[in-house]
Formats: structure tokens, C-alpha cells, sequence
């Protein structure tokens, strides 16, 4: 009687981090103290034996840039690579015979440090930064090589680890102004103009200006810009994207009259809220302290 069972193969690439970065990209951080390491495990299962050799693993860190400038009637095309880290290893598997691969369930795990002097990821209009691990079956033809791609996002910093993972006391206060739908002034204050990364950061807004009008903040956006310098040869170019948008929807706390006091867990500030008497402009005070890392390059 022929067996009814379905034949099936996978390979599965895993990083293992608990943080997502930029783009759902997995995120890799480190320090100086610290350097970054990429640690994840490759997966192949097969339920029969199938064509195939070992896994290649294939490791590359590799900047690009390309941009255009037109000069007079002349069109000067910058276009540049360059490989910072590459490595391949084998993972070996079980061979019958040759170019066979035994059915059954394999798994390795690797590491792969990073060199501190490696740029950060980056993903710009004019250039682009991009870790990469690609993991391959080759199999003989006519089947089709198996590839199981992932892309890193790593983040590393020249500065040491925080001693704290919370600014829970002004340092240097940097304060930022604007204006909301062109009625609404407010001020941004974060603790610190220099922040590190993985640290935990209380941001404060203050609305004021508009009167017989509750102001209440319900939302707000905190965006990661990166700028990068690209040179090609003796030219040179600036670029920049908003690469992280984190949308902070919950934990802002207000008041309508008088004073309410609201006391954030795990040692975190407290925050004061004012608001004016009926007839008066408001004011509110806000405070969020954002509890996931905010990272910083």
C-alpha cells in the first residue's frame, strides 16, 4: 500500500534577539564595552531524503552609495561599494551518499561579532548600510538551491552602557518649541542632550495659550532620524530618513481643574498637573516616560 504522506522540507533562519528595529528588522546593539554580536541557530527538516549538501552561511556587512549630479551639459554619476565584514561557514548535515541529505531535523546555532569600527545600519535615499545572513541548500540541478535570507538591523554606540537605564533627574534639559495645527503652542523638554543607548527617556510637553479650551494630550509620535555622510572619491553628500516611528498612545496623564498627581512605577518621575480656573488659559504639564528603549546612534 503506498504511503499517503506528504513530503516536505524547510529552511529556517533565526536571529535571536528580543528587539525589533527599523523596518521589523531584528536589532543587534552594542558598545564599546559591549561590541555587538549576531547570535541566531539555522533549521533544516526534511520528512525524506532529498538532494542536497551542507548549509553555507553567508555573513555580509556592506555599504553602497550612488547619486548623480549634472554639471553645465555633463551628468557625474558617484556610485561606490564597499565590504566591511564578510564570512561563510559550513553546517554540516547527513549524507547517505553524495549529494543526498538524510531525512530528519537539524539545527546549528552560530555567532557572529561585530567589529566596533562597523557603521551602523542605515537605509537613506542616496546610500545604504545593510547586514545580511543568508543561509543555502545547494542542490543539484534540476532541483532549485534552497536560500533563507535575513536582514540585521545593528545599531552600535562609541559611548559606554548607561549606568542607569532610567533618567529619572534632569541633567542638561534640551527644550524644544512649535506650534500644533498653527494654534497651539507647546514646549518638549527630554532630560539630557546626550543620550545613550538602550536608556529609557521621560519626555514633557507643555500646552498653553488657548483659552476656554480643555487641552488634553491622547497621542504622540516619537521619530528616529538618521543622518549619514556618503563620500565617494572627492565628492561628498548628506542624507537622512526618518528610519523609527514609535506611536505612544497611552499613559499621559492630565487634569482639568486644580492639581492631580500621578506616580509612575519602577522609580519612575512623578508628574504634576496644572490646570487653570474656568475662564483662564490651561495649562497642562504632561509627562510620558516612554518604557521601551529609545535608541540613539
Amino acid at each position: 500500500m503506498a504511503s499517503t504522506e506528504q513530503k516536505t522540507k524547510s529552511l529556517v533562519l533565526s536571529i535571536h534577539t528580543p528587539s525589533t528595529g527599523p523596518f521589523g528588522l531584528p536589532l543587534i546593539t552594542g558598545t564599546a564595552e559591549a561590541p555587538a554580536v549576531i547570535r541566531g541557530t539555522v533549521n533544516f527538516a526534511s520528512s525524506y531524503d532529498c538532494k542536497g549538501d551542507d548549509i553555507t552561511i553567508h555573513f555580509t556587512a556592506q555599504a553602497q552609495v550612488k547619486w548623480s549630479k549634472k554639471r553645465g551639459n555633463t551628468t557625474y554619476n558617484y556610485h561606490g561599494r564597499h565590504m566591511f565584514q564578510e564570512r561563510s561557514f559550513q553546517v554540516q548535515l547527513t549524507h547517505p551518499k553524495v549529494g543526498t541529505v538524510a531525512a530528519g531535523n537539524y539545527t546549528s546555532s552560530f555567532e557572529i561579532p561585530i567589529h566596533p569600527d562597523t557603521p551602523c545600519s542605515s537605509k537613506g535615499t542616496y546610500g545604504w548600510m545593510t547586514y545580511k545572513i543568508k543561509a543555502i541548500l545547494v542542490r543539484s540541478f534540476p532541483s532549485l538551491n534552497m536560500v533563507h535570507e535575513q536582514k540585521i538591523w545593528v545599531m552600535t554606540s562609541l559611548l559606554p552602557k548607561p549606568q542607569r537605564p532610567l533618567i529619572d533627574s534632569p541633567l542638561t534639559m534640551s527644550r524644544f518649541n512649535g506650534t500644533f495645527l498653527n494654534r497651539v503652542p507647546y514646549i518638549c523638554v527630554i532630560p539630557s542632550e546626550v543620550l545613550y543607548l538602550g536608556q529609557q527617556v521621560p519626555v514633557t510637553f507643555k500646552c498653553s495659550g488657548v483659552s476656554n479650551t480643555h487641552l488634553q494630550i491622547v497621542s504622540a509620535n516619537i521619530k528616529l532620524k538618521q543622518y549619514t555622510t556618503l563620500t565617494v572619491k572627492t565628492d561628498r553628500k548628506i542624507d537622512s530618513r526618518d528610519i523609527l516611528n514609535l506611536r505612544v498612545d497611552d499613559g499621559w496623564p492630565h487634569a482639568t481643574n486644580g492639581q492631580a498627581k500621578v506616580d509612575h512605577a519602577s522609580q519612575q518621575p512623578e508628574c504634576w498637573n496644572q490646570g487653570a480656573q474656568s475662564g483662564d488659559a490651561h495649562h497642562h504639564d504632561c509627562t510620558k516616560t516612554h518604557d521601551r528603549p529609545f535608541p540613539i546612534l
